[in-house]
């Protein structure tokens, strides 16, 4: 299989204290056989607040940043090299030619698209007795790569498809 790619991203810093940052990725699969390309994103920033007047020489907050993102990620794992393309064996049975299904395979398999948003904060506090960071996440999955059931009088139990939706969060 081959995996084709091409990668663009910009970050930006003003006076030490304000962070951007955006980044594009294209990719193209072959192992999809009609939607070989997805596109994915992020962009990110992040703002330093003891660099701010309000909180120059804290005491007791020695550094404190706030940062947030949101980005899309692909992924094409667990999808066999032929997909989209249904495969078959030729059989000798006693000397009669007959033809096996290996595999049933779905045409419309695509990416499975992964929407992240994170929010946290970095801090040192307490003449730099005590270091940290807290970060929130949600992590919402479409298009599930799944094996899904069909009727085995087709020739094969399974079908590799795009089934379902999944959601994971933490702090």
């Amino acid at each position: 299989f081959a995996l084709e790619s091409y990668f663009s991203q910009f970050n930006y810093g003003y006076a030490n204290k304000y962070f951007f940052t955006a980044s594009i990725r294209r990719d193209g699969s072959s192992r999809f056989a009609n939607n070989k390309w997805g596109t994915f994103g992020s962009i990110g920033g992040s703002w330093v607040l003891t660099k701010e007047n309000f909180l120059d020489n804290n005491d007791n907050v020695n550094f404190l940043k706030l940062k947030a993102s949101y980005g899309l990620i692909g992924d094409q794992a667990g999808v066999s090299i032929f997909s989209g393309q249904n495969t078959y064996s030729i059989n000798n049975l006693g000397g009669q030619i007959s033809l096996g299904v290996n595999a049933i395979q779905d045409p419309n398999l695509t990416w499975e698209t992964s929407k992240v948003f994170q929010v946290g904060s970095e801090f040192t506090l307490f003449n730099k007795f005590l270091d940290g960071s807290v970060d929130y996440y949600i992590k919402d999955t479409e298009d599930l790569i799944f094996d899904r059931r069909i009727g085995p009088s087709i020739g094969d139990a399974l079908i590799r498809t795009n089934d379902g939706v999944l959601r994971n969060s933490g702090l």
